[in-house]
């Protein structure tokens, strides 16, 4: 729009509306993600074991669940563990089982069978252990029902 003394300007209020608009639209649109969530992957079901339990080439297993007061239950092959820490001695132990033989990569593998209650947080524990302890292959599988 020109002004009586030839200079144009532009109306700028309009605009600060829509560009006010907008935000509050994609404000009230937005959906924030849940903090805390099921970690949705469709894996295998869990299979055949690779040896016995005499085996001791086998993979260490690792099972994950959630009882009825949805508290972490936590096995290993020689019973349920009491904490993550625990499962760190008790992978360690199992590593120092190889330690020195030609057999030591064998011993550098573990499994963790999974339910589908089990929150992510709780697998990453699982796996933080197997790190921690030296154990170079881990797989996941999800535990049948």
């Amino acid at each position: 729009m020109l002004e009586s003394d030839g200079e144009s300007s532009l109306r700028i209020t309009p605009l600060i509306d829509v560009i006010f608009l907008l935000l509050i639209f994609f404000i009230l649109t937005m959906e924030f993600p849940e903090a805390e969530g099921f970690l949705s992957v469709a894996m295998a079901k869990e299979a055949q074991p690779q040896g016995t339990a005499a085996d001791p080439f086998a993979p260490y297993p690792i099972r994950l669940g959630l009882d009825a007061q949805s508290r972490l239950i936590l096995t290993g092959p020689r019973g349920a563990l009491r904490s993550f820490e625990h499962l760190h001695q008790e992978l360690i132990g199992f590593k120092a089982l190889g330690a020195g033989s030609e057999y030591a990569e064998s011993f550098s593998r573990a499994t963790i069978y999974w339910t589908p209650e089990v929150r992510w947080y709780q697998l990453v524990g699982a796996l933080e252990q197997c790190h921690r302890a030296g154990i170079a292959k881990v797989g996941f599988s999800q535990a049948a029902p």
